[in-house]
Parts: structure tokens; sequence; C-alpha cells
């Protein structure tokens, strides 16, 4: 077990223990949440996995620092699970005794992360309150905070997930509407140092910048092919003089070696390249990303880096990758995905159609993109044929949210509208705020409209039903009346759960009616709350 404390304190603030036990990428993301909650007068540690400690290291105004060896915790279960279990208190007292937590803010799902993060609380005395995915007193998943149950609903279907998941931290935090700071730390001069030598390229006496090209992604269908990623560079240094960087890890040089191969093949003779897959630690990755004119990624950890070290992006979404929750964190990104009905594509679905939007994106349009956007730094309108092209901003209007907007005449799809109109209701159901009124109604297709309103009122019949069962069983709880509400219950759930525009609805109302229990007064609440926000949902489509 690795502890990293970077301060200390004489009269100790309030300690909040974040647990990120996920990728690289998200836990890069949580650096605004830490900003946060320091702006809070709060020292903050995380908790992530041994695999991504020196990730969290780069977050700024983070106090402490604690990794969990997950294949070597394993290793020893396998062996004796006594063993296992005498490091894991071992490991507990070293957080106590290095950063006693006076709460904990569990971001992760899974069980064995609420299993952490109960076991962590009862490390202190009382026990330290928890927040975020949690247990509830019997073992079973509990979530607490209306932002994180939305955080999980959200990503079980693509079309109602609108909120960047940077966002989604940050209100899970209880964080108020201000400015979210997403600064890194800057790379060490050590770093700095050690990268130099991968831009002194033999016989190249000038050079109008660097662009990086992060090849890989976490899985196959959503990685822009390596032959456009290269027409995109040989045009580029064509026209520009930027000279590609390669990037990636030990496991991408095949994707690195093709690269060089197409783009050889395709740019001008004695075209120059840097190739730096597999030889930079993180810290390292990090100074090779302050020398680039601009980063053109996949959605990848490198991806948020760089966002975070306040590099240009262009970034490309495709398979189940969408840029409304997992985009770069950065005003002024540009990000390009399909422009097919079929995107993005539901989590564990098989392609029919053998993933042809990764064809669509072609490296000629991004050239053409980044064109437009040296001379300013700014990336404008343009041809995007077959994609849809975002620039990202963050909206004060709206309490400081990021949000994209339209490159390439999106504007008024019915995906669009859709998103944005979830992104008003939303915002102010879960902060329990008036919902607002409509000052035009919102024009989607026919038989969108149709089919919305259609659920919309099945759902407030439902509501209505269900409240005056309700009424009916606080007044008399015989059995029947129960089995009348239950039925009417789960009729309304499974209504939302198979809706292609309320499913996000359908996790929210099953986790609310655990969390209530016998509560009756606060299921009532609760069903006023989902009606009043169904019937401005149809204030806002035309009648």
């Amino acid at each position: 077990m690795h502890l990293n404390q970077t301060a200390a304190a004489m009269t100790t603030p309030p300690r909040t223990l974040v647990l990120n036990c996920t990728r690289f990428g998200d836990l890069l993301q949580t650096q605004p949440l830490a900003s946060g909650l320091a702006l809070q007068g709060r020292q903050v540690g995380i908790l992530c996995l041994e695999t991504f400690r020196d990730a969290a290291l780069l977050l700024r105004d983070v106090d402490f620092v604690a990794a969990i060896p997950g294949s070597r915790a394993l290793a020893v279960l396998e062996r004796s699970w006594p063993q296992a279990l005498d490091e894991m208190w071992r490991f507990r007292q070293e957080i106590n005794a290095a950063f006693p937590p006076d709460d904990l803010l569990n971001l992760t799902a899974t069980v064995p992360s609420r299993l952490l993060s109960r076991f962590l609380s009862l490390g202190r005395t009382p026990p330290a309150p928890e927040r975020g995915f949690c247990l509830d007193a019997w073992g079973f998943s509990r979530t607490i905070h209306p932002w994180v149950v939305f955080l999980l609903a959200s990503t079980r279907r693509r079309g109602c997930s609108p909120f960047n998941l940077v966002d989604s931290f940050w209100k899970a935090a209880g964080l108020p509407d201000i400015p979210r700071p997403n600064r890194l730390k800057p790379p060490t001069p050590e770093a700095l140092q050690a990268v130099a030598p991968l831009f002194d390229l033999p016989g190249l006496t000038t050079t109008a910048g660097f662009i990086g090209l992060q090849l890989g992604a976490s899985e196959e269908r959503r990685r822009w092919p390596i032959r456009e990623f290269a027409a995109m560079a040989a045009l580029v240094w064509q026209r520009h003089g930027l000279v590609p960087v390669v990037l990636g890890s030990k496991a991408e040089a095949p994707l690195a070696q093709r690269f060089v191969e197409v783009f050889q093949s395709l740019a001008p003779a004695a075209a120059p390249v840097v190739v730096a897959t597999g030889k930079t630690s993180l810290q390292e990755l990090a100074a090779v990303l302050t020398r680039l004119t601009l980063l053109v990624t996949n959605d990848t950890g490198t991806m948020h880096l760089a966002a975070g070290l306040g590099v240009d992006i262009a970034s490309v979404f495709l398979a189940t990758a969408q840029p409304w929750d997992t985009g770069p964190y950065r005003p002024g990104s540009l990000s390009l995905e399909p422009d097919v009905p079929c995107h993005p594509c539901a989590f564990g679905t098989i392609c029919p159609r053998d993933h042809q939007c990764r064809h669509v994106i072609t490296g000629s349009m991004l050239a053409d993109a980044i064109g437009r956007f040296l001379p300013t730094r700014t990336w404008t309108a343009g041809t995007f044929a077959g994609a849809r092209a975002w620039v990202s901003r963050v909206d004060e209007s709206e309490g400081g949210f990021i949000t994209l907007d339209s490159l390439s005449g999106h504007e008024e799809a019915d995906r669009t509208r859709w998103i944005r109109l979830q992104r008003r209701l939303y915002r102010r159901f879960l902060d329990d705020l008036p919902l607002p009124r409509p000052a035009a109604p919102v024009e989607l297709s026919p038989g969108i409209t149709q089919a919305v309103l259609a659920e919309i009122q099945t759902s407030l019949s439902l509501l209505i039903l269900l409240e005056g069962q309700l009424q009916a069983l606080m007044r008399a709880p015989l059995p029947p009346l129960k089995r009348k509400f239950l039925a009417s219950w789960e009729r309304l759930q499974a209504t939302w759960e198979g809706s292609a525009y309320f499913n996000v609805l359908g996790y929210m109302f099953a986790n609310a009616g655990q969390e209530f229990g016998d509560d009756l007064q606060a299921v009532a609440r609760m069903l006023n709350g989902y009606r009043t926000l169904l019937s401005a949902w149809r204030g806002h489509l035309p009648a």
C-alpha cells in the first residue's frame, strides 16, 4: 500500500476523502471537484487504484493520495484471506493516521468500492459520513444525492446523458454553481528536460510546431482509423509545417508503426515524425503535451490530461463515446462525431453495420478544420459532411456547466434540442429548484413530438393514480391497497425504463422508492415532484 501526504497543518481543516477507483481519464476529471472542495476550506484526499497513483499526483489542491494495489491484494487474498484482511486493516490504520477523513465521497459505483467506503468510514468513531455510492445498513447498494443517482442512471441510455462527467462530479459533491477550475499541475522541470531529445529531429531546422496524435482508445471500435490520422497529419505537415508526434503506451506500439508507414507513403519525401509511443512516463507525457500546438485524439485519458494542461484539442468520438458527457472539459475544444442515427450506440450492443461510423470523419475534413483554426486559435464553422462538429464553452446562464455549440448546422436537430431540454429541466429538478417556464415551445419533428407527448400523458396518468392510491393507503394500510399501489408503481417504473426519452427516470424512480422506504409522506412529496417535472416537460413542447 502506498500513501503520500503532501501537506500538513497545525490546525486541521475538515478532510474529505474522495474514492475514484476507475480509469485514468475519470480520475483526472476529479480535478475541478478537488479544487472546489479546497475553495470551501477543506483538505482533499484521493483514493485510487495503484495503476493510476501517478495520475492522482498531477491533481492540484490534493493534500493526500492513497493507492490500492489491486493485483497484489488479489494475490494475497488467493493465498490467505486472513492475511488479506490484516493488510486491509493496516491500510485503514495508515489512512487514519495520515489523513483521518471527516467524510467520504465515493464516485465509483462498483460493489467493491462501496464496501471500501463503508470499511474506511467505520475506521472513525463515530463513523465518518459517506456520500455518493454507498451501502445501506443491510449491505445493499445505496446511492446518496440526486446528482449521483442521475450520474448512474444517465449512463444506461446514451441519449439521456446530457451533462459532462466533470459537472456531474461537481454537483455530486454538493458544490455551488461557480466556475469549475480545471488546471492540473504543470510537468516537472525534470520531465520537460527528459522529453526534450524527442523533439530534436535530425535535419529539421525550422518547424511551425508539433501536432500530437493519440492513436489508441479503450476499444477498437472507438478508435479513429490509422489511415485517417495519417491523411490528416500529412496534409497538416504539407500545408502548415506541423510535425506529428505519436503518443501512446507500449501496448500501442503497433499502431504507431502502422501510422509511420502510412504517413510516409502519403506525406512529401522525408517528412518528419516524432514517435513518443511507449517512451514516456505519465509526467513525461504531460511534458510532451505542453510542447504541442494541438492534440488530435480519440476519447481517452490523454485527452483529459491535455484539457487539464490547457492544450488545444480536436477529439473524435466513435461507437459508445459522445462528447456531451465525456468530452474535454476545456472551453474552445473541438469534438467530432459521425452524424448517423445510431450514434452513440448503446453499451453492450453488436453493430449490425460493421462500425461504418468509424469511416465517416475523414482526415481531409479534420485537416481543413485545423487550417481554419490555426490563424486565430478558434474553431469555426465549415464543411463537416457526414459529421457533427461541436465546440465547447462554459454556459454562465446555466450555472457554469460546460456545453457544446454546433459548427456543422446541428443546432436544430432533434437530438440537440432534446439534449438541451433535458439539461434545462434536469438541472433544476435535481437541485430542487423551481422549473423554468418555456419562452417558446421546443420544436421537435412531428413523430418524436407525438411519441414524447404520449409518454408524458401516460406517465402523468399513472402518477395521478399513484397519488390517489397512496392517499387511500395512508388512511387505511390494507393489503389489497398495498398490492394495487405496488402494481401501479411497477407499471410506471417499467414504462420509464423502456423509454428512449425518459429512461433515466426509471432508475431514479426505483432508487427514490428504495430510499424513502415506508416514509409515505416522503413518497407523496416524491410523486408530486415527478408530476411537476412531467407537467413542465409537457409545457415545453407544442400542444
